[in-house]
């Protein structure tokens, strides 16, 4: 039987199943007519990160860089349906930070930054990226040998603007995910 020091410290890789949902804002813009709009997208993808992780004396730090296929869409704030907002991928660095409730269960929160990159489309398309904060919370449950599991919840909140436009939506994007992890 493999110890609970097995997981103690060292460095993992790991992948991610995840449920992306985007739920886009359109803010009131005076004297355009424009009024405050919203849209949702929702889709299934993956992610990866790779990190180092210390787990001493019941406390949890780790430290990862992660990147994730999001594919999410949005459409017709114009009341036409040809403008259009479609999120792709973010990547980044994150830190978590948690403690050990029973032997192989650790609660954790994280924060961290991403760079998402994002298109708007309306009369002509733009390829955009912003870097913003990233937040989450999580657990992770130590299975056998170098093995764990990883739940998480992360939520991140950036501005997006139409190509020569004043027009600016809110854009929140939350994903769900449950990874494996292996511990080198």
């Amino acid at each position: 039987m493999t110890s609970i020091n097995a997981h103690a410290t060292g460095f993992y890789v790991g992948v991610d199943a995840m449920r992306n949902d985007v739920a886009n804002k359109l803010q009131d813009v005076p004297n355009t007519g424009l009024a405050t709009d919203s849209n949702k997208d929702s889709n299934l993808s993956y992610g990866a990160n790779a990190g180092f992780r210390l787990d001493l004396l019941g406390l949890l730090a780790s430290g990862e860089v992660f990147y994730d296929r999001l594919n999410l869409a949005s459409e017709g704030f114009d009341g036409v349906g040809k403008d259009r907002v479609k999120i792709g991928q973010r990547y980044g660095a994150r830190a978590n930070i948690g403690y050990t409730i029973l032997p192989k269960i650790k609660p954790f929160i994280s924060y961290g930054l991403a760079n998402i990159s994002y298109k708007t489309n309306a009369d002509f398309t733009i390829n955009k990226s912003t870097m913003t904060p990233i937040y989450g919370i999580g657990i992770i449950v130590d299975l056998v040998a170098n093995f764990s599991l990883k739940a998480a919840y992360d939520f991140q909140r950036f501005k997006t603007k139409y190509p020569n436009s004043i027009v600016e939506m809110k854009s929140n994007v939350g994903t769900a995910r449950l990874g494996v992890m292996y511990q080198f």
